[in-house]
């Protein structure tokens, strides 16, 4: 996401790959996106796409312009 220059402070990560809520999570990030493969990004709040869909729009630039909508770029 460096790539992306986004402002201080917009992003937050979560690993949840150690959690010991780690299934619950999977299961509500599928009810939420339809998958509970990760990552799931979410840009304002929203489901964006998973970590494939979210480098494919990187590379075409629509990445930048949903990230520009949002305020984050």
């Amino acid at each position: 996401m460096e790539a992306q220059n986004l402002k201080s402070g917009v992003m937050d990560y979560i690993n949840i790959d150690e959690r010991p809520d780690f299934n619950e999570i999977k299961e509500y990030l599928k009810s939420l996106t339809g998958a509970g493969s990760t990552p799931r990004v979410f840009i304002g709040q929203k489901f964006y796409g998973g970590g494939d869909d979210t480098v494919d729009s990187a590379k075409d630039g629509k990445l930048a312009a949903r990230l520009r909508e949002a305020g984050a770029i």
